[in-house]
This record gives structure tokens, C-alpha cells and sequence, in this order.
């Protein structure tokens, strides 16, 4: 085993990094002081924010230990801590390292939580020298689970009470991935492209050619003031642009999703769920908690939007000449999970 400590990671969408004293009230405002959150742990709900700042000086000086891991998962949009990944045992005679994690309910369900794991195990695997990652959850919190299968692990059996959390003696459902096993699934992602070739990225001057065959109604100079917003999404597939998406702010308080597009030969690989659900999480990381879109009666788009969860808010028709279409239809999407 290395002992390299908790070293910088970056990942698509975070940054995981060793805790500041600074992050304290991120930390009590976004998960520690959440019952929710907590429910399934084994530490209880910090009664102020003092309490998680005398946790992270503690934590900051173990820092100096090579063989302490704790990691601040910090959102690259913001700069913000949203959440806690660790080692929280070692069993160094087997090279063996087991995880915890916590992270703010209002990011739940983006895969954030299987991003940070998989850049974990990638840097204990390949810099620290483990050879066995494991992870356990209550057998009544499957949602822990999905996110050690996202990251590779395979469930390995329930110890039947024996674990103990915030609700009491539960069944333990262990998870573990093996160095070899991670191999195998770095290799099998290597030569498997097109398992999620597509990267999501803000509009640059130089689109202006490939936005415009597909956006035929915002003006060039209007494009610009939009990009230097970030108000303009590109999807890529290999490289090469296959989709966009606008934005704007409905009542100047909701971002409206104005237009979504992805090139006819691209179209129905899940490119258009993949834009959209990249949007909603930067939005939701910006503090935003309800996004709205709207689309014509007539056309097929209506059944995508509330395929992902948005619902119908009423319609809108323009009895004036110049503006005679099929009724345009409001939707609206909450981003808290359970609304």
C-alpha cells in the first residue's frame, strides 16, 4: 500500500479535494444538518454549524497521515461542497479499502455520487495500491446500492443484522470490486466507444456555423450575447457536434429550456435525454429547483418531455396574424427529488 494520501481529483463535473476549514458551513447547510441525509449513517445530524467545524479540524489534521483518505466533493459550477466520500476502514494485510459517502439530497439521482466513487477506486487502484474496494449499505437503502453497481461493484451478500446506523441494527448489503475486476472494465471501455461517446460543453464562437444549420431563429448577434451568458449548450458524439441546447429565464426566476436539437442521424440514441439531463443538473447546482420547456401540440417532442418527468401546465395560442400555430404547450419540471 501507498500511503499518498488524499491527493487532488478531477472528474467531469467535480473536483475532490482535501476539506477546508471554509467548507464548514457548505458542509452543515447542504447534508450534515439534513436528517435526510443522515438517516441511513451512523453519525447524527450536527446541531450547528460549530459542530461540523470542530469535525473538519479534526479531519484536517489527520491530512498529514498518508494513509488518511476524505475527500470534499466540491461542484465545478460553483465551487461549492456538496458532499463527503472517504475510506472509512482499511484492512491493509489484504490491500483492502471500504468506502462511505454522503452528498446534499438536491443533487441525488444525477449520478454524481457514481462519479465520485469510480474516480475513487480508479485512484486507489492505480496510485494507492489497493486490491479490494468494498462498500456497505442497509438493506433498506437501495439507492446506496445502484450507486456501487453504477460504479462497477458486485453485490457479494447481506449480513443479516449485522450493521447498526441512525435507525438501528439493519441487514448490511456488501458490495465489493477487485483490482482485476476494475481492469476488466478499463479494458472493455477502452475498445467500447460508443458506450457514452457524447461530452457536453458551452457554446463557443467558432459553432456559430454548425448552431446555425439547426437553430434557424436566433440571430447571429444574439447568439453571441447568449454564448458569452452561457445560456448555449454543444453536444459532441467523437468530437464532432451532433446537438444543441438555449436557454433562457421564464418570469426572469425559471430557466425555460427554448430549444433542443440533435442532427437526424444522431437522433434516438438518447443524446436529446442526455442534454437535458445535463442541464437540469447545472441548473439544479445553481440553486434552481423548478425548469420549464414547451413544445407544439402537434409534434412528437411532447411525449420525450414527459418521458423525463415534466408535466403539463396548460397552452398558450396567438389569435393574431403572423402568429398562427398549433398550441404551443407549457411544461414544467420540479428538481427536488420526491415533489
Amino acid at each position: 500500500m501507498n500511503k499518498t494520501g488524499t491527493q487532488q481529483i478531477r472528474t467531469e463535473r467535480l473536483i475532490l479535494r482535501p476539506f477546508l476549514l471554509s467548507d464548514s458551513e457548505d458542509m452543515y447547510r447542504n447534508w450534515a444538518s439534513d436528517p435526510e441525509v443522515t438517516k441511513y449513517l451512523t453519525w447524527p445530524v450536527h446541531s450547528s454549524a460549530e459542530v461540523t467545524r470542530m469535525l473538519l479540524q479534526n479531519w484536517i489534521s489527520h491530512y498529514q497521515d498518508g494513509d488518511f483518505f476524505n475527500w470534499a466533493i466540491e461542484w465545478k459550477n460553483d465551487g461549492k461542497v456538496i458532499g463527503n466520500i472517504s475510506v472509512v476502514r482499511l484492512a491493509e494485510a489484504i490491500d483492502e479499502a471500504e468506502i462511505g459517502y454522503c452528498m446534499c439530497k438536491r443533487f441525488w439521482g444525477q449520478g454524481i455520487m457514481a462519479e465520485a466513487l469510480r474516480a475513487i477506486e480508479a485512484y486507489l487502484f492505480e496510485t494507492v495500491g489497493m486490491n479490494r474496494i468494498v462498500a456497505v449499505h442497509d438493506a433498506n437503502n437501495p439507492r446506496s446500492g445502484r450507486v456501487m453497481d453504477k460504479a462497477g461493484m458486485r453485490q457479494e451478500g447481506t449480513m443479516r443484522q449485522g450493521g447498526k446506523n441512525n435507525q438501528g441494527i439493519c441487514d448490511a448489503v456488501k458490495h465489493a470490486i477487485l483490482h482485476s475486476d476494475w481492469l476488466k472494465m478499463k479494458e472493455a471501455e477502452r475498445y467500447e466507444p460508443a458506450r457514452n461517446p457524447a461530452e457536453i460543453r458551452h457554446a463557443a464562437s467558432s459553432d456559430w456555423a454548425f448552431w446555425s444549420s439547426l437553430d434557424h431563429q436566433l440571430p447571429q448577434e444574439q447568439f453571441i450575447h447568449k454564448m458569452e451568458d452561457k445560456l448555449c449548450y454543444v453536444l459532441t458524439v467523437a468530437g464532432e457536434p451532433a446537438g444543441i441546447l438555449r436557454w433562457s429565464l421564464f418570469w426572469d426566476t425559471i430557466p425555460f429550456c427554448n430549444l433542443l436539437y440533435v442532427k437526424e442521424e444522431q437522433q434516438k440514441k438518447g443524446y436529446g435525454r442526455k442534454l437535458m439531463e445535463h442541464w437540469e443538473a447545472e441548473m439544479l447546482g445553481s440553486g434552481y429547483d423548478l425548469v420549464m420547456t414547451s413544445t407544439q401540440a402537434d409534434e412528437q417532442a411532447q411525449h420525450f418531455y414527459r418521458a423525463l418527468g415534466y408535466k403539463d401546465c396548460g397552452g398558450l395560442t396567438l389569435p393574431f396574424p403572423g402568429y398562427e400555430q398549433p398550441t404551443e404547450l407549457i411544461l414544467a419540471k420540479s428538481l427536488m427529488k420526491g415533489a
